[in-house]
């Protein structure tokens, strides 16, 4: 493997490697790790490391992060005046395609403004937490409020 052949010699079920491969959903057999040496050398990554047992029933291949590459910030990382800005965007964004159309879902509402559904759904209960929509009916086939204010 680290010279980037690998031979497929027992397969579990062949039909439905078969099938997969006639989908697109697979490659060809044992055409992958090449592929990953050959890209991971042109990009100046370390070389992938292979490990396996003696009986060759399994690999486990680890893929060293180029050297240039930097960390993904984390939340903590995020000042917070910067996380409470990016929170009014997303529930002023809501809010507003709430009004245009009430009977929107989390999932629409995720794709359009380019959350997770999860991401939507807490910024829903927040809004609701804080009075400033509520669900009219069940839901699925309900639709949402904007409640005015009360000021």
């Amino acid at each position: 493997m680290r010279q980037g052949r690998a031979v497929s010699r027992r397969y579990r079920n062949r039909r439905i490697g078969e099938f997969l491969k006639e989908l697109d959903l697979t490659e060809g057999r044992s055409t992958g790790i090449s592929k990953i040496i050959k890209a991971m050398t042109a990009n100046g990554s370390p070389l992938p490391e292979f490990e396996t047992d003696d009986e060759r029933s399994h690999f486990i291949l680890r893929l060293p992060a180029h050297p240039r590459a930097t960390a993904v910030p984390s939340s903590t990382d995020t000042p917070v005046k910067t996380r409470v800005k990016t929170r009014v965007k997303t529930r002023t964004k809501i809010l507003e395609l709430i009004s245009l159309t009430p009977e929107i879902t989390a999932g629409e509402l995720a794709t359009l403004i380019g959350l997770t559904t999860k991401g939507v759904e807490w910024q829903l209960t927040k809004l609701k937490q804080e009075n400033l929509i509520r669900r009219i009916g069940p839901a699925k086939g309900g639709c949402w409020e904007i409640i005015p204010d009360a000021s």
